[in-house]
């Protein structure tokens, strides 16, 4: 059970540039399921209550232009610093990320997008949080890496890290992470349509050839034995469909280590 409070604010420097703080109070209790090795839990652990009250200030540059799909041209990026402060916590902690992304238009409908991101969680007592790498964001047919439940004070506040196509959720565990997206974005289809059984009509359908890689440091040592060690990372391609209140997005991705190809391809 989670209960958040909080408020933010902003504040603009520029028409691209802002500040933005936030306050957040926390209030978490949590349940851990114990089975063994995939049998029916036989018992729970007992309650673990968190409550935690948190501060964040970020600075945002955003002056990208937009398509059909994605944005073209320009760069976003964002740093930012979260922290529980040791005089309003029981278990103080900070969490510093920063994110870069550049878009370059290449044709009259095609561009290249590449992404930079990175995060430091640090912690007295081994408490900090863990940044979960692996997989994308709503991915229907999930596939997850089986880990132990973690028993460190400050897991309700870890972060999962994403893209990284071709891998699965929990890949990878760290204190710290380097991601790298690579995405070459063009058009595929301008325009398809289907008389039977329904008239159906297609437009602006577009397509992506990508490269994610990524690396963690500092895994949790009762973690070490049951992830990944990195680089790790994907390649493959995909397709974007614009229904107009949504965008449907499917992709094809083969895991990597920089050195070779592992099993078959996965579909996200």
């Amino acid at each position: 059970r989670e209960l958040f409070l909080g408020a933010d604010a902003s504040r603009p420097t520029s028409q691209y540039e802002r500040f933005e703080f936030g306050v957040e109070g926390v209030s978490v209790r949590t349940n851990v399921l114990y089975d063994q090795i995939f049998q029916v839990p036989t018992r729970t652990s007992s309650d673990n209550k968190i409550e935690a009250l948190l501060g964040n200030v970020a600075y945002v540059h955003d002056n990208t232009l937009w398509a059909s799909f994605w944005p073209v041209r320009g760069s976003r990026w964002r740093m930012q610093f979260r922290a529980a402060p040791p005089r309003a916590n029981t278990a103080p902690f900070g969490v510093l990320t920063g994110d870069f992304r550049k878009y370059m238009e290449i044709g009259e409908n095609s561009s290249f997008a590449m992404r930079v991101s990175g995060g430091w969680s640090f912690a007295r007592e081994s408490n900090a949080p863990v940044f979960y790498v692996g997989g994308l964001p709503y991915w229907i047919n999930y596939g997850f890496n089986s880990i132990s439940s973690s028993t460190f004070t400050n897991d309700v506040f870890s972060q999962f890290v994403f893209p990284l196509r071709g891998t699965s959720y929990y890949e990878m565990v760290g204190r710290q992470y380097g991601i790298l997206n690579l995405e070459y974005r063009f058009p595929l289809i301008y325009f398809a349509a289907a008389g039977f059984p329904f008239q159906v009509v297609f437009q602006n359908i577009g397509g992506v050839m990508f490269l994610d890689i990524a690396n963690v440091w500092d895994t949790p040592p009762e973690l070490q034995s049951q992830v990944q060690d990195g680089p790790l990372g994907g390649y493959g391609y995909g397709v974007r469909l614009n229904l107009g209140a949504m965008l449907l997005r499917f992709d094809v991705a083969w895991k990597t280590d920089l050195r070779e190809t592992f099993g078959s391809a996965r579909y996200y």
